[in-house]
């Protein structure tokens, strides 16, 4: 049997962490793969030199993170399924993140660019038909004489899951469901200033603009429909 490169002896700095990234370097590496039993506690522990306490510690945090799976008495598996909580940690450094708020305004404007572009490639005509659709109970919801800012928000955030969904890559889908995690306190609080202004339209308008270019398959005006619908929420953004 061929001797795992990751099995070799880890040096004494930071070694909880240490021993994280030499499974999840393997687990990239492909040495490791989705299902595959690693090896014990012990036989970590002698491998790469480290004491059983350590090995058990950094177990903890990939079990935590949902990368390894403890499946008691067999032993501790790498994950063959996707779990949320694989997000929290990105999540958690844009939160600690002094800049935060910059950082997100410009993640969610480069991926909303990127997703348009890819939606407006592979959008079928049931896709747009859904987004009519979506888009049409957004209306009605803007349009009743008692606003329920929530529920707007709701139908915004539905209008904007459609397209990521129209891309039919899971990878936008779990990008999307950070993005959307973050941003839907400063949606809620856009959606009531846009509701009080003088032009309660605009976040029809917008949306409106954006399922446009999908119908037509433009990309000529992405950006600057992109910037015109974030021209109220960026302020709002924590």
């Amino acid at each position: 049997m061929k001797e795992k490169s990751f099995l070799k002896p880890i040096g004494n700095k930071s070694i909880v962490d240490k021993v994280v990234q030499r499974i999840t370097d393997a687990i990239i590496a492909g040495e490791l793969r989705p299902g595959d039993k690693i090896p014990t506690e012990i036989e970590l522990s002698e491998n790469f030199g480290v004491a059983r306490n350590s090995i058990r510690e950094a177990i903890k945090i990939l079990s935590a993170l949902g990368v390894l799976e403890i499946r008691r008495p067999n032993g501790t598996y790498i994950s063959n399924k996707f779990s949320g909580k694989m997000l929290d940690p990105i999540v958690y450094y844009l939160i600690l993140e002094q800049d935060s708020s910059t950082a997100i305004v410009e993640l969610r404007r480069l991926f909303e660019v990127g997703i348009l572009e890819l939606a407006i490639e592979k959008a079928t005509q049931d896709d747009i038909r859904n987004l009519e659709d979506i888009h049409l109970k957004l209306v009605k919801e803007v349009s009743k004489d008692k606003k329920d800012y929530q529920k707007i928000t709701e139908r915004d955030i539905e209008f904007h899951k459609h397209i990521i969904s129209i891309t039919r890559n899971p990878l936008m889908a779990k990008i999307g469901d950070i993005i959307i995690r973050l941003t839907t306190p400063s949606q809620v609080k856009t959606v009531k200033k846009i509701m009080e202004s003088t032009n309660p339209e605009f976040i029809i308008e917008t949306h409106e603009e954006i399922l446009l270019l999908i119908k037509n398959k433009s990309y000529s005006n992405i950006r600057n429909v992109i910037e015109k619908s974030y021209s109220v929420w960026r302020h709002n953004v924590n």
